[in-house]
């Protein structure tokens, strides 16, 4: 697919994605990526490939204690992070009041495993929720990443938003780059012919339903949320038109549907 057909795929798709981009007047919050813990060096991540998705290589988060891999599509990705280093990741997560080692754990700690990453377009204030500041020796000067508060609460999914210098390309520039550099097309095409995420549904622990965050992500049509014993991502692709889902239990707590 050359690049003017990806821009014209993306955009058509796009408009129709209420679940994944919501504005107010001149500023927007968007879905940049969703993270799910797992094990030391992610073997799950077999599971992702061997369905037919490319990733990419390990990444380490210095300063953090944290490692991921992920797996990118045109309007966000999907991370598996682990704790490399339990002492450096408890002195970061302490500074904002964030338990790491509950939420790598995830049912054995009663935490959730998921992490829900946002970015804001155009003109605005700042997040629409009460946040803390987390910084790690990772990232560029005057980057920051803003955690909302109320990822205190190990139970709930860790909501952040992300820097503009961290956030997934529009599709506009995301065509552009693959003009510019046609190569890098191949991280985001994936044998499972899947493009744009459209739909984000979380189990979650029952007692988090009424969180400020997570109410607020719904309002915007970001993500939706029901109580439930066991976590559970349920990822759309493509707002399913290929009539297909893959379930990724019990390795992960994941079903795509595409």
């Amino acid at each position: 697919m050359n690049p003017l057909r990806i821009l014209l795929f993306v955009a058509s798709l796009l408009s129709s994605c209420a679940s994944v981009e919501s504005r107010r007047g001149s500023e927007s919050i968007e879905l940049d990526h969703i993270f799910i813990w797992v094990k030391q060096d992610a073997p799950e991540a077999d599971a992702l490939r061997k369905l037919g998705l490319h990733g990419y290589e390990p990444v380490k988060h210095e300063g953090q204690g944290t490692s991921s891999l992920g797996f990118r599509f045109e309007n966000a990705y999907l991370e598996l992070i682990w704790i490399d280093d339990y002492e450096v990741a408890k002195k970061a997560a302490s500074a904002i009041q964030v338990d790491f080692a509950a939420r790598s754990m995830g049912k054995k700690a009663r935490a959730s495993p998921f992490g829900i990453g946002l970015h804001m377009r155009g003109e605005n204030t700042g997040p629409p929720f009460p946040t803390v500041t987390h910084r790690a020796a990772w990232m560029q000067p005057g980057e920051a990443i803003l955690v909302a508060q109320t990822a205190s609460n190990s139970a709930e999914p860790f909501v952040f938003v992300v820097p503009p210098t961290m956030a997934n390309l529009t599709p506009e520039a995301l065509a552009e780059m693959y003009q510019k550099r046609p190569g890098l097309k191949k991280i985001r095409e994936h044998v499972l012919g899947v493009h744009l995420v459209t739909g984000a549904e979380f189990v979650v622990d029952q007692r988090t339903l009424d969180s400020s965050t997570l109410t607020l992500l719904v309002e915007r049509g970001i993500a939706s949320f029901t109580g439930g014993p066991d976590p559970l991502l349920r990822l759309t692709f493509d707002n399913g038109r290929q009539g297909k889902e893959a379930d990724l239990r019990p390795t992960l707590p994941l079903v795509i549907a595409y």
